[in-house]
């Protein structure tokens, strides 16, 4: 919820497990509410089940600069000293590459090498 602003609903996704993102898109369909302002990447995956629903992107001032403004590098982690365990990730992740790409490229995700 915004304070003083009346009939705004806040979903709180982050924070409760039992809630998808999507149900901020299920919403906007039912005409719970009229419009929904999110960040791409947490949305982007659930909006093919929503072909109806106009999506506009609206960049601001950092968009404009760099792309580095809005990287964020994923990564996965295991015990210092389980290397068997990190070496199989490495080869799940370069084996399936071509496909990991596709599916962020498929969600609108953009991709940068790093430097």
């Amino acid at each position: 919820m915004i304070p003083g602003v009346p009939g705004n609903i806040g979903f709180d996704v982050g924070e409760n497990s039992a809630l998808s993102p999507e149900v901020m898109l299920d919403s906007l369909e039912s005409g719970q509410i009229d419009v929904s302002i999110t960040w791409q990447p947490a949305i982007g995956g659930f909006l093919n089940r929503h072909p109806d629903l106009e999506v506009v992107a609206v960049p601001n001032e950092r968009t404009l600069g760099s792309p580095e403004q809005y990287a964020f590098p994923m990564s996965m982690g295991v015990r210092g000293d389980d290397r068997a365990l990190q070496k199989r990730l490495d080869d799940v992740i370069a084996k399936h590459q071509a496909e990991l790409t596709a599916i962020l490229t498929q969600h609108g995700v953009k991709l940068y090498a790093p430097q």
